[in-house]
This record gives C-alpha cells, structure tokens and sequence, in this order.
C-alpha cells in the first residue's frame, strides 16, 4: 500500500494536469451575462475591477455609476488580488432576454473575507443590496455553505448591473474569483459542496479517531504528536473554509480573526514535532534537528505579528513557512535513500499534503488560477495525507515489529553462536591448559633432572679436591717429591673441571634468561680452533691421545667467536673423555657450499644408537664417567646445542660402539661460495 517514488512522481505530474484541465474547463464569460432559464455555476471574465484605496470610497458614487470609467476590465486566468487590505469593485451586467423575469445567483466562494457586499442597480439606482462577510452576522447570509452568495431577481426583457464590494480591513488574501448561474445550479452545486466537505471532513474525523486508538493501544509518543497535529489540521480547515462558523462557532469579532494564524501556526508546530519523532533526526541528522526545533519557534511569529496589530505581514509571513515546509518530504527522501524505510513512508504521504498546501498558497499568492479544484485543494491534500499516513502508521507498525523480530532472531543467532564461539573458547583453554600442565611437568622433570645433574657432577669434583687438600694438608712434608707432584697435578685438573663445570652453569643459566648475547661476525676460523686444540693438550697427552688439528687455508666462518669456542671446547672435553689411552682425537673444518662444517670425531668407545638418539635431550641426559673415571657434566653437550642453534647453525652426532664419534657443527659461511 505505500507508494514508490516513482509513483509519487506521477502523483505530482496528474495533479499539474489537473490544475490546468480545471482552468480550461472553466467556461469565460466577456461583457454582459445573459440569463437564461437552466444557467450552470459558471465563473465571468470580462467584468470590471476597480481598486478601492483602503475602503476610502464612498459606496453611493460607484453604484451610482459615476465611476464605472475608472473600472478595467478584467480578462485574467490569474484572480487573486493577493495580501491586501484595500477594497475592491467587481462590476458585471444581466441581460434578461426572455419576457417573464428570471432569478440568479452570485457565488462569492471564500469564507473568510470580511467585507462582502452585493448591489444590484437598474440604471444607477440601487434595487436590492445585501451585505455579508465574515464580520456581518449571520443573519444576512441568507445562502451559500461555503463563502457567500445572493439572489437576484431581474425583470423580463430588461437588463440590470451587479456591483461586489470585497475587502479585509486588517489585511489577507484576497480573490476576485466569483461565480453566477441559476438558482437550482446553485443548490445543485451547495448539495455537492456539502456532500464534499462532510466526507473530507467525516473521513479526517474517522481517522483521527482510528489512530487516537492506535496511540491509546500502543502508547507511543509519536502516536500522541500525529493525533494533536491531524486534529489542528483539520480544526484549521474547518474554520478557514467556513464550515466552523456556518454550523459550530458564530462570529466572535477579534477572535474569529485570529482563530486562523494561531491555528495554522500551532498546526505546523506539531507537524514538526511529529516529523522529528517520526525521523528520528535528533540521532540520524542532529544539526538538522537543531534546525527544526528553531523552526518550530519561528513558527510562533505570525500569530504574534497578527496581534501585533501586522495582520498583512502575519498572513505573507506564514505563506513563507507553508513553502518552507517543503524541506520534509525531501527530508523524507534523503533519509530513504540512506536505507531508512520508515523514512520512505514519510516522503510519499507528506508529498501529498505539501503539494497541496502549495497548490493552496500558490492560488494565494496568484501563481495558480482560482476554480472547483484550486479552491478545495487544501482539503483534498488533508484528507489524502491522513489516508495515506493512517495507512503509513499500520505499515510502521509492521515495520517496527518486522524488525523486533529480526532483532530477536539476530539475538538468538548471536546468543547461540557465543555459546559455540564460548564452548569453543573452553576447550581451546582446557586443551591449552592440558598443554601448559604437560609442559609444566616436562620441565618440572627437566628442573629435577638438571639438579640432579649438578648435584651429580659437582659432587666428584669437589670431593676430590677436599680429599687431595686435607691429605696435603696433614702429611705434605712427608711425601715424597713425585708424589707431592702428582697430588697437586690431580688437584689442578680437579680445580679445572669444576671450572669448566661451572662456566657451562653460567652459559647455560644466561640462555635460559635469554640474557646471553650472540653476534655472528666474520671472523678466521684456523686460530680459534688451535687456541681450543692446545688448551687440551696437556690433557691429551696425559691420557697418551693423539690430538691433530686439520683446517682449510683462509676459511672463515659467520658465527659469535666466543660462543663458538665454548662448543669446541665441550665437544674436545667430551672427546677425550671417552677415548682410551693411545686413541685419537681429530678436529677438521672445511667449507661445504654456503656452510662451513666442524667436525670433533674421536677413536672412543662410542654409543648405542638410541643413546644416540636422546643425546641432545635434558631429561634423558646422563653423566656417563670417562675411560679414566673423569665425570662430566651432562649440560656440555645441551650447552653446544643451544649455542649452535642460536647461530643459524645446526649440530649433529653420529657414533657406533666401539668405533667412536663424531660431532658435526654446521654454521654459516660468509660471502658466495
């Protein structure tokens, strides 16, 4: 039931059609009017109109006719005189060409003139006047439903002169559209008019009825704005078109006057106030909002003007907000095009209400011709915005709940995938949980085992050093000299194992904190390697090993020097200590590709494989004594690891029992190959 933009386009084109179909059909009278028995309403052009300067001519001079040569005549499709408060002299003749007399009817339709006089003069003598208008009682109106009217009587084979006198002393819009035909047209015409404004009027009642209902079920403030702004809409039609004062309110002087500025002024106000409800623009559109609110306010002003004693500025003053209003429904349409739907209920119905209330303000200021259409445009354009929107509310409804249910279901689908998003997230945090107790306890066992280690291997070397000291201690002087040498020798060597022992500790305690440096540089591989061949020569001798060195001239390698010597220096240690006496101990390095590889291989006593295999591992590292009984430390070879990983380099090992072993450690090279 809501219409399209494009619909609404179309809306706007017919009821351009229809303004000019209503002014073609109009049929044009010129000079006399003559009488005949079955006269249709029908509007005159060609009469005479003469300005009257703030009513400031005397009534007897221009019927007498005595100015009929300052009238002009008029021929225009454009009757409105505009805001004005002078007077003004409609002149026309009736020519009555049949021998028996024949009535008429003047039909002035616009109820809200205050001054609206009728003379008919037979060769300037006044025959019959009646004066009505909106300041004149009741009492004189003795026809018409909508504006004023008079009958006319003029005798057969004769002719007569009409003279309308029309004014607003304190300034309004004034017309000088007026219609003449037969008596029984006119009640024809009345019946129609009738049967028009009560079912405009019954049908805007009816639904300001439905949806009061609907603002009492479902007790929505918007309901409320919408309810007071249809019930002033139409409380001001009915005062403007004369329906208020023919059948409810007689004329009250001051008040009757002011009834319509105030009403309209309050009308728009709550058009507004609805509007930004409905819009919801205090959130989508706040400076817009903001612009409204003072709209609002300057609302206000033409009811003030008017009482003010500016009656003319009140009246140009409001035409000015009628076209201001225009802004809504294009409000309406920005915001639909932004994806608001209830916005596009908006644009459609109040594009009908403004076009009219347009139509009526433009036929006001003399933009639009005056006729049937022109002059009820208003009414139809109240009665068409409230069927529409009495539509609109029951589609917002269905809207809003359309969109309730959406929110449930994204709730529910939301709520639903949270709880899978949260099973999910539990078990993600039970398994992590899994893994972190797992890994706790690895290294809980690693911890064990590495005290262990330490335990293990600082025992022997501190034993032998407090046995060897507490028996020089007691009896050096008696020893003899090879042996008094022989103690301190053993006590050296005891001395440098614990040292080695203890720098391995440190090494490895720094790279658990992270807190040991490496830097690769350049650097000649040759004299760092014999600098680590040398250090355990004396060792090699001593257990009769033959220790040989074998590096490539000029090689250079990319690694951290000293890190680099510490892993030569365990895996030499670990060599001798495993090889018999009159074995070998060999140390090469060559260049491979991009890699330089060291390689530490012994004639010892060698591994099983899967000792092999667990070798580099703390939790399966073992202290395994030497072929002398040397004890070792089990963290030399995890140090080497941890080192030569830190140096893009990779450490491997290969052994078989009784034929020895053999570490490789691949580092970088420098440069291309």
């Amino acid at each position: 039931m809501i219409l399209s933009l494009f619909t609404l386009i179309r809306m706007r084109w017919a009821l351009c059609v229809c303004l000019g179909f209503c002014t073609i059909s109009s049929s044009v009278w010129s000079a006399d009017f003559h009488l005949g028995e079955e006269m249709p309403m029908e509007q005159i052009r060609g009469y005479g109109l003469l300005q009257d300067k703030e009513g400031s001519l005397d009534p007897n001079a221009v019927v007498s006719g005595n100015l009929d040569d300052k009238f002009v005549s008029s021929d225009r499709r454009l009757t409105s005189l505009g805001i004005t408060d002078d007077g003004w002299w409609i002149r026309f003749a009736v020519e009555n060409a049949e021998p028996e007399e024949l009535p008429f009817v003047v039909h002035y339709p616009f109820p809200m003139v205050d001054l609206v006089d009728f003379y008919l003069v037979d060769d300037g003598k006044v025959v019959d006047v009646v004066k009505q208008g909106e300041k004149r009682p009741r009492s004189e109106e003795a026809i018409g439903i909508e504006g004023y009217g008079v009958e006319f009587m003029v005798p057969g084979d004769s002719q007569r002169v009409v003279y309308m006198r029309i004014q607003n002393p304190l300034s309004d819009v004034l017309d000088s559209y007026f219609e003449v035909g037969s008596p029984e047209a006119f009640e024809q015409e009345k019946h129609w008019i009738s049967i028009f404004l009560g079912f405009i009027l019954g049908g805007g009642i009816i639904i300001l009825i439905y949806n009061a209902v609907i603002w009492a079920v479902v007790r929505e403030q918007i309901y409320g704005w919408y309810v007071a702004y249809l019930a002033l809409a139409l409380l001001t039609f009915s005062v403007v078109s004369g329906f208020w004062h023919h059948f409810i309110w007689v004329h009250q002087g001051f008040l009757s006057e002011a009834l319509p500025p105030l009403l309209s002024s309050l009308t728009f106000v709550f058009l507004i106030q609805f509007s930004r409800h409905f819009l919801l623009t205090h959130q989508l559109l706040p400076r817009i909002d903001r612009i409204m609110k003072w709209g609002m306010f300057s609302l206000l002003l033409p009811p003030i003007l008017f009482f003010s004693g500016y009656s003319g500025a009140a009246a140009r003053t409001a035409m000015i907000f009628v076209l201001v209003l225009n802004i809504l429904p294009v409000l309406g349409i920005y915001l639909w095009r932004k994806g608001n739907q209830v916005a596009k209920i908006y644009a459609v119905s109040w594009a009908i209400w403004v076009a009219a209330i347009c139509g009526l303000s433009g036929r006001a200021l003399g933009w639009f011709p005056t006729n049937d259409f022109t002059l009820r445009l208003g009414w139809l354009g109240i009665w068409g915005e409230a069927v529409l929107f009495a539509l609109a509310l029951v589609a917002r409804i269905r809207i809003l709940q359309q969109e309730k249910l959406a929110a449930e279901a994204r709730a529910k689908s939301f709520l639903e995938q949270s709880k899978t998003e949260l099973e999910q997230l539990v078990t993600e945090r039970t398994r992590d949980l899994e893994n972190k107790r797992y890994e706790l306890e690895v290294l809980n066992g690693e911890k064990d085992k590495f005290f262990s280690i330490i335990a293990h291997d600082l025992r022997n070397p501190f034993r032998g050093i407090f046995s060897l000291s507490e028996i020089l201690a007691e009896d050096w002087r008696n020893l003899p000299p090879e042996e008094l040498q022989s103690s301190l020798d053993e006590l050296h060597d005891g001395a440098e194992r614990l040292n080695r022992l203890l720098e391995n500790l440190l090494s490895w305690a720094q790279l658990q904190k992270g807190s040991l440096q490496i830097k690769p540089q350049e650097f000649p591989l040759e004299p760092s390697l014999r600098s680590c061949v040398e250090l355990f020569r004396g060792m090699a001798d001593q257990k009769q090993i033959q220790l040989n060195l074998f590096v490539e001239p000029g090689l250079v390698v990319l690694a951290d020097e000293p890190a680099l010597e510490t892993v030569i220096r365990n895996l030499l240690n670990n060599a001798l200590k495993y090889s018999e006496a009159e074995g070998k101990v060999e140390v090469s390095a060559e260049r491979r590709g991009a890699s330089v590889v060291i390689e530490v291989k012994d004639s010892g006593v060698g591994m099983e494989e899967s000792k092999v295999k667990t070798l580099l591992t703390l939790g399966e590292q073992e202290s395994t004594p030497g072929t002398s009984g040397e004890q070792g430390s089990g963290l030399g070879l995890l140090l080497c690891k941890e080192l030569v990983t830190l140096q893009s380099g990779r450490l491997a090992v290969k052994s078989e029992i009784g034929r020895g072993t053999r570490f490789t450690v691949e580092l970088p090279a420098p440069g291309k190959e």
